[in-house]
C-alpha cells in the first residue's frame, strides 16, 4: 500500500487483493478522520506513528490479520 501525502485528505478506504502492510507514512496524514482497510487480510501490527492523527474518529480494521497492540492517539499505552 503506497501513502501519497495530501494535506487535506481526510478519508482513506484501501482495497486490495494482495495482502501487505500498514506503512508508518500513515502517521503524516494528520487530518485524517477515517481510515477503512477491512478485507484486506493486511498483516503485521499498526505502526505506531497512527498516534499522530489526532483527527481520527472512524478506524475499521475488521478481516485483517493484524497483530500487537493499537496506540492511538490521547489513549494511554
Amino acid at each position: 500500500m503506497a501513502i501519497m501525502v495530501v494535506a487535506a485528505m481526510v478519508a482513506v478506504k484501501v482495497c486490495t487483493a494482495n495482502p501487505s502492510t500498514i506503512p508508518a507514512k500513515i502517521g503524516n496524514l494528520r487530518k485524517l478522520q477515517q481510515l477503512q482497510v477491512e478485507n484486506n487480510h493486511m498483516v503485521g501490527s499498526m505502526p505506531r506513528s497512527i498516534s499522530n492523527i489526532s483527527s481520527l474518529w472512524m478506524l475499521n480494521l475488521n478481516t485483517n490479520n493484524l497483530s500487537g497492540n493499537l496506540v492511538l492517539f490521547g489513549y494511554p499505552e
